[in-house]
């Protein structure tokens, strides 16, 4: 339902699973609320009780950097003596090294934004707070294939990203991805890409429409890929991004709990498995053979009831 302000306020739990998957492996009773305001299942501690680490520059690399301070190993907390915009020219932050704190609420006036550049978190026990990221157009001309996000997670694992502002992206402005079919099984894809992901109290806003994706129209708020799993939508505000409030694929496990969504234009929330992406793996093909099964066994019982037990009385 669209109101007239064309807003909504979606309090919903999605389990979007092909019709043949399996049930759901983590309930939402099992959620941890200790901590950050909601963790769903991330129950990481990012980089307590590692080295404090001070960013002291706004340059895009180099000592005293931002990028040289996520490049560091071992526990870590990343802290800001500078506040003001971060220019990343057209490079990517990439996170690798796992148990990271990113504490932009510790930057002075006006805070830390990143522009012409996009965010990545590539590993496990991370958690990012209080910074905004502009990827922009870079000054590139339309569908010239500059398809940057916001953020997005690629195969990570234990991730929170909590009080953060995510605008103005080429592809989605805030994701959650990775390798689809990897392994041989669905639990061996699932423990494949990205999982236990909290995205919490974030602004994901005006997804730039006709810009430098090379499909032209991509005005995009989030994307869960194929088999991402135990990912949280808490609290965010979707504005203006003409769809993907999220957008949920195949066999994801998705929780998506009190956002708001704001000014859309096609579709706010929607879900869609793409069947020739899905074409040829063995494991979809033993779900689509079991799914027949059981669609067998109900119309072998339409217009009455199955017993759950069949070779029990009653």
């Amino acid at each position: 339902m669209r109101f007239s302000m064309r807003a909504a306020i979606l309090t919903m739990t999605c389990w979007c699973l092909p019709a043949t998957a399996a049930e759901p492996f983590i309930q939402l009773s099992g959620m941890s609320r200790a901590g950050i305001d909601v963790k769903g299942w991330a129950d990481t501690r990012g980089g307590a009780g590692g080295r404090i680490i001070r960013v002291t520059n706004l340059n895009a690399s180099g000592e005293g950097s931002f990028a040289a301070a996520v490049a560091q190993t071992g526990a870590r907390i990343v802290v800001f003596e500078v506040g003001g915009v971060i220019d990343l020219q057209g490079a990517s932050i990439r996170v690798q090294e796992p148990h990271l704190t990113i504490a932009g609420q510790t930057a002075p006036n006006p805070g830390i934004t990143f522009i012409r550049g996009e965010f990545s978190v590539a590993t496990h026990d991370v958690i990012v707070q209080h910074i905004a990221v502009r990827p922009g157009e870079f000054g590139r001309a339309k569908r010239s294939g500059w398809e940057a996000d916001g953020l997005s997670t690629s195969a990570a694992d234990n991730v929170i990203i909590d009080h953060c502002s995510f605008s103005w992206a080429t592809d989605e402005n805030l994701s959650a991805s990775g390798p689809r079919f990897k392994g041989a099984t669905v639990d061996e894809w699932r423990q494949a890409t990205s999982r236990r992901i909290t995205f919490s109290h974030n602004i994901v806003a005006e997804g730039l429409r006709d810009s430098t994706h090379r499909k032209g129209e991509h005005s995009k708020g989030s994307l869960v890929h194929d088999n991402a799993n135990r990912v949280l939508f808490f609290g965010n505000l979707f504005n203006a991004n003409h769809e993907r409030n999220p957008l949920i694929k195949g066999g994801a496990h998705v929780a998506v709990v009190n956002n708001l969504i704001h000014d859309f234009g096609a579709r706010a929330v929607h879900y869609n498995l793409i069947a020739h992406e899905w074409g040829g793996q063995p494991a979809a093909d033993r779900h689509r053979d079991a799914g027949r099964q059981r669609g067998a066994w109900r119309r072998r019982f339409a217009g009455g009831r199955a017993p759950l037990q069949p070779w029990r009385r009653g």
